[in-house]
């Protein structure tokens, strides 16, 4: 039996809502496998083919050499791998990605300012000319530097402060394991 093509993934077709379904079922959401979708048609117009069995662990590596973001290298090498154990559950031959790993170099580590440089940040946020704004830009300076993320700190809105005992309490409604704003 032959699994859907590699180019129908994430369009309608019965084999394709199987391949839905086994994600759902493996706890995937809707948009990582609409996600994973896409990453397996760029792979498969990129390796010229929909046979799940010219997943052969060299092709991917030089597939994923060709990306030169690690998160996309993940992503890719994801997206194959749950293919291929979709694949194979519908009885496909298929190759083992298992010793594939993402290459180029380490993952970047995120840099923290020293204590010097976080002043600086401070002094320059105070030094708008208009009050206002210089108190707007001194409190988002301090929550970066508490670790909010960015879409965190947009996200927030003034009820999402509240003074309990004199005590000022942020409450983050959206953080990084969210949904997108407007879902």
């Amino acid at each position: 039996m032959r699994s859907a093509p590699l180019a129908l993934v994430g369009r309608v077709a019965a084999p394709t809502d199987r391949m839905g379904d086994f994600l759902a079922f493996g706890g995937y959401s809707v948009t990582t496998a609409q996600t994973y979708a896409a990453q397996l048609d760029r792979m498969a117009r990129w390796m010229g083919t929909d046979d799940p069995s010219a997943f052969e662990p060299i092709r991917v590596a030089r597939y994923l050499d060709g990306l030169r973001a690690p998160a996309s290298q993940r992503l890719a090498l994801a997206a194959a791998r749950a293919y291929l154990r979709y694949a194979k559950v519908v009885g496909e031959q298929v190759p083992d990605l298992a010793s594939l790993r993402r290459r180029g170099g380490p993952a970047r580590l995120a840099r923290w300012l020293d204590e010097d440089s976080q002043r600086q940040l401070l002094v320059a946020a105070r030094s708008e000319a208009d009050p206002f704004l210089a108190a707007r830009d001194e409190a988002l300076v301090w929550l970066l530097l508490f670790g909010l993320r960015l879409a965190e700190v947009l996200d927030l809105a003034a009820d999402d402060i509240r003074l309990q005992d004199g005590v000022p309490t942020l409450t983050v409604k959206r953080g990084k394991a969210s949904p997108p704003c407007g879902q």
